[in-house]
């Protein structure tokens, strides 16, 4: 039997969690995904204006929420999609971890990359003031969560500018199947 590569989200799974070891505290695990549909729009949330939320009325780009204890990324994220939105997501890939050590964004933060596979009209709000569906260059305007617009600008910067109306993703990032995405 051979031996088999683990996934790049589990590998930064794995990172996280060396990282949350070496701190005197551990964080909090989040995971979030920046959901694309097929008409080139990125499903937000604003968040709700309730004591005790960080930066409540701040829109973020990558919704999501708590990983359970002993609960992978990938599956919390697909969880908490379908939680608070309903919403059934395909091809989700590990984009990028982010790690805050201090502060009231304190926390190791997995982003993913999908795909909305359910109808755009069956997108439900069951957690925060509303959900939206932006065009992706609206997004950056947005009054946003700092941790969801530091996820979002890496992600917006792969996308040719000049074929933004088609999603052809730069060759130069380390997204897999990087050509043409719907």
């Amino acid at each position: 039997m051979g031996f088999k590569e683990p996934s790049r989200a589990r590998q930064l799974h794995l990172i996280s969690l060396r990282l949350n070891k070496q701190s005197s505290k551990a964080l909090p695990v989040f995971a979030g995904c920046i959901v694309k549909t097929k008409r080139r729009r990125i499903l937000c949330q604003l968040r709700d204006k309730k004591r005790g939320i960080a930066f409540p009325g701040y829109w973020t780009c990558a919704p999501g929420g708590h990983v359970r204890s002993g609960e992978e990324p990938l599956k919390a994220v697909r969880r908490e999609l379908k939680e608070e939105f309903e919403a059934q997501v395909k091809n989700l890939r590990a984009f990028k971890v982010l790690v805050r050590k201090t502060g009231k964004a304190a926390g190791v933060y997995h982003i993913f990359t999908g795909e909305l596979s359910s109808p755009e009209n069956g997108i439900r709000c069951h957690e925060g003031q509303k959900a939206a569906l932006i065009p992706v260059d609206q997004v950056l305007k947005l009054r946003q969560h700092p941790l969801s617009r530091e996820a979002f600008k890496p992600y917006f910067s792969a996308v040719d500018p000049n074929e933004r109306s088609t999603w052809k993703v730069k060759s130069r990032t380390k997204r897999s199947g990087g050509g043409r995405q719907s």
